[in-house]
């Protein structure tokens, strides 16, 4: 059985903004559905999200976005949010237009005496045709860096429309400037105007100066770093730390690590002196806790106007290894040696395990991945096997354990048994034969000489001639 229809609350918008109504849609049934939606005034009432996907068991929010045409009228609809097995959820919402008051703020940045052109998008709310009015008020600070670029005043919107007005904007000083750009729509209900505050910053030309700060891993770097401000103008009495601010560009993916590790700010000049006037000191600190290097941007800005930009790198080198772990095997069987390991906080942290490109093959760990206990416990153990393979030089090996903050490293060195050759004191073999031996062996190779029987017979016939 469907749901009865849910009215919204009247919702109230000026001319050409729009208004978020935000509802909850559950799910009754035990698979994911993907609602249809609809709606009888999608001029004025729409669904923001394109694909509604409702899990099973669970809700989602939809948001529904009034868009008012008309000034002071009743604008209505109806949404139906269907599918066929949860059934479908009707809403009727109301909305009224108001007069534009609100002042839309536009911001625009550029070097001195360098122009640099920008748009302003206005949309005609209405669903005719209207002519629309533009003007520039100026005071006369911003006289002269602000200028409309269309040829004519007026431009002609069609019904629910867009048009973009272009305008230029070039300081001359480093300071900040100010101006209303006022775009009006004649109606039988009277003029109605939309204002966009038109903020200019000056910036100082580009340093093409990259200030590196480099320190290793598990090290502090504290330094007081002088920049020079080009262009900077400071009052008797001011202080820069007073009328200054910084800050660091980050990239999103350096945003978590380098807020916990780096904090830069104005400080004031050694000694308490002004120097030239343009030159004021940084005080960074840096305390990273693994390698990295994060390209970002350092933006000086002064509360009366003016911008200063300096690209910076912050490289945390690797250090030093932690410990040396050596590991002793016989050929083509594993050793293994165990140790633990807990987190620099108190506070689980997910860990990769893992030997750098240049260790030896022979190596593993284990485990490669998981969670680091917190400091002040047992640990996670950790447990790093060897297996040679051939015999040769000793191998090695870099261990590295990271988390999203911390690096430790382990060098890792695998060898064999040592051989030790065996010392003899007396020979265990009788070498020398003694006399008794020797005549017996010198009587039996007597006897097993041949005798000549030629030279016997040779005798003993000359005996006989005689």
């Amino acid at each position: 059985e469907d749901a009865p229809a849910i009215d919204i609350p009247q919702m109230e918008c000026e001319l050409g903004r729009t208004r978020i109504h935000t509802e909850t849609i559950e799910n009754p049934s035990g698979q994911e559905v993907v609602l249809k939606h609809r709606s009888t005034n999608k001029i004025n009432f729409k669904v923001l999200q394109q694909r509604i996907v409702l899990p099973p068991l669970d809700s989602v929010d939809v948001q529904f976005e009034y868009s008012p045409s008309t000034l002071g009228q009743k604008e209505q609809a109806q949404v139906v949010i269907e599918h066929p097995t949860v059934g479908q959820w009707v809403y009727n919402l109301t909305g009224i237009g108001l007069h534009p008051t609100e002042v839309k703020n536009v911001s625009v940045v550029a070097q001195v005496n360098r122009a640099v052109s920008n748009t302003i998008s206005f949309r005609n709310p209405f669903l005719e045709a209207t002519q629309a009015t533009m003007m520039l008020e100026c005071d006369e600070a911003s006289r002269g860096a602000f200028t409309l670029l269309n040829k004519k005043p007026k431009l002609h919107v069609g019904p629910l429309g867009s048009v973009q007005i272009p305008y230029s904007f070039c300081p001359s000083s480093m300071a900040q400037v100010t101006a209303n750009l006022v775009v009006t729509v004649t109606k039988p209900q009277g003029n109605l105007a939309w204002t966009y505050r038109l903020q200019g910053i000056a910036e100082a030309p580009t340093d093409s100066t990259v200030h590196i700060f480099t320190t290793r891993a598990r090290e502090a770097l504290d330094v007081l770093y002088p920049l020079t401000l080009i262009g900077l103008d400071l009052g008797p009495k001011e202080r820069p730390s007073e009328v200054l601010t910084c800050r660091l560009d980050i990239p999103s993916q350096y945003q978590g690590i380098m807020t916990k590790c780096c904090d830069v700010k104005l400080s004031e000049s050694p000694g308490g002196t002004q120097g030239d006037g343009q030159r004021v000191s940084l005080a960074v600190r840096f305390v990273p806790l693994r390698p990295f290097t994060c390209l970002c941007s350092l933006v000086v800005s002064k509360a009366s106007g003016g911008r200063w930009r300096f690209d910076c790198r912050f490289e945390a080198t690797e250090p030093d290894v932690d410990d040396t772990i050596t590991i002793e095997s016989p050929l083509n069987k594993p050793a293994s040696v165990a140790f633990r390991l807990a987190n620099h906080t108190p506070a689980y942290a997910e860990f990769d395990a893992f030997f750098d490109a240049e260790s030896a093959y022979e190596f593993s760990v284990t485990p490669t991945n998981g969670v680091l206990e917190p400091q002040g416990s047992a640990g996670t153990t950790f447990l790093v096997t060897y297996t040679p393979v051939e015999y040769g030089k000793t191998v090695t090996g870099k261990l590295i354990i990271q988390t999203e903050e911390v690096y430790w490293s382990y060098a890792v060195r695998g060898v064999h048994p040592k051989y030790t050759a065996p010392v003899i004191t007396k020979s265990r073999l009788q070498t020398h034969l003694s006399r008794e031996v020797q005549s017996q062996m010198a009587s039996a190779q007597a006897q097993r000489q041949k005798k000549n029987f030629l030279k016997q017979n040779i005798a003993q016939a000359r005996q006989q001639a005689q």
